[in-house]
């Protein structure tokens, strides 16, 4: 090979450990050598490129044959369960195989991966993956005008809905079956606990209150955020019992995180890449039929002390309708016979309603900081009305609790 510039050097790695110490112990010099095994003996080297997040590393393989592949990497972490690793990464990879061979959507190739980090040198889990072009838009106050922001939405909705129309028979994470096909699994905790499959939409909404309650006290809560937590788990477990819209299923396949973040372009503002499918899973009609990640309001500031700013409130609200605009385009494309409905409706129908808005509050419970110190009141005025007294009504509750 002589690409040496492009090369990465092990001072290179070094010096990003060094800043991101919770990647130690991953041997970056077993990447190569493994690749190179999986296509038959062509030579390859690790090339001057990678990105990180919270629990992965991307690195980038170029061969002798000027294929280039990426290596992502999860990091080693004690407080996680052997199985939860496993399992996470075996979802991962069955479901992007199974989106890859039932759509035409940009997901990269998987080539190779190992879910046990003891069972490869390179000791950590990691996939092997087709290089995917490309970049991330819309990010850092990047300027782009409206015109580039309706064609990047118009492209995530065709892609919600596509991945929409993949549907099982019940709530839960993909997993490959021993004869190739797929089948809903439960939920993977980190301590390896599992939960579900769900076979209703109120029993998962249900479970992801009572998961939400069961965390400990948020030390960092003032006295009138704590005093009116009882009340707003109060109004969760209500509305829990009426994200009803189709109820028994079938359920669609949900990214659950493809906000632009997770999304790569090229220089025509074409989608080349769709990542991180970690979180992805058979979800309930209203998750699947609402605002894409980054795109959705946090009700937690709204008429709260720390609200938005209302640039920034604006730029939501501009999202949201380039969003549903594309959703109908989407629909507008489809063949009369190609057309899936959704509990009864079409997708446009659902996303921006109000039950699909209480169902994304309860769908981000437990991984939303913003939500620990929330009072509920949207979902109190899903549940009885804006013209409802919502302090009344809290005080009320707060003085007959025992």
């Amino acid at each position: 090979m002589n690409h040496s510039l492009d090369l990465w050097s092990n001072a290179e790695w070094d010096k990003f450990l060094t800043e991101n110490p919770k990647f130690s112990g991953i041997a970056i010099q077993h990447i190569p050598r493994t690749a190179s095994a999986i296509r038959g003996g062509i030579p390859g080297a690790l090339q001057a490129y990678l990105e990180s997040g919270v629990y992965h590393v991307v690195l980038k393989l170029l061969f002798a044959d000027n294929t280039t592949w990426a290596c992502r990497i999860r990091r080693r972490d004690l407080d996680e369960h052997p199985e939860y690793v496993k399992s996470t990464m075996e979802s991962t990879v069955a479901t992007m195989r199974y989106v890859k061979h039932r759509t035409a959507l940009p997901v990269p190739t998987v080539h190779h991966y190992e879910s046990d980090p003891s069972a490869t040198p390179i000791n950590a889990a990691y996939m092997l993956m087709d290089f995917v072009p490309g970049r991330k838009r819309e990010q850092n106050n990047e300027g782009i005008t409206v015109e580039e922001l309706e064609k990047i939405y118009d492209q995530i909705a065709d892609l919600t809905l596509k991945l929409a129309q993949l549907q099982f028979p019940l709530i839960g994470q993909l997993y490959h079956e021993n004869n190739g096909n797929c089948k809903v699994g439960p939920f993977y905790n980190r301590d390896g606990s599992t939960d579900g499959p769900f076979s209703t939409s109120v029993e998962y909404y249900r479970y992801l209150v009572e998961r939400h309650a069961s965390k400990p006290a948020d030390p960092s809560l003032t006295e009138m955020e704590s005093k009116n937590k009882p009340f707003a788990m109060h109004l969760y477990r209500k509305a829990a019992s009426s994200m009803d819209l189709g109820d028994a299923g079938p359920f669609s396949l949900s990214h659950r995180d493809h906000g632009v973040h997770n999304l790569l372009w090229d220089e025509n503002l074409v989608l080349t890449g769709i990542l991180d499918w970690e979180s992805a899973c058979m979800a309930p009609v209203l998750e699947c039929c609402n605002w894409p990640p980054l795109a959705e309001i946090r009700w937690a500031y709204i008429g709260s002390d720390r609200p938005y700013h209302p640039p920034v409130l604006e730029r939501i609200l501009l999202k949201q309708k380039l969003f549903l605009e594309g959703v109908k385009k989407a629909e507008k494309r489809q063949k009369k016979e190609d057309v899936v409905k959704f509990g009864g409706k079409l997708m446009s129908e659902i996303v921006g309603s109000d039950q699909a808005i209480i169902a994304q509050i309860l769908g981000v419970l437990d991984n939303d900081p913003t939500y620990r110190w929330y009072d509920g009141k949207r979902v109190f005025e899903y549940l009885y009305g804006t013209e409802a007294d919502f302090e009344a009504s809290r005080d009320s509750f707060l003085n007959s609790a025992p």
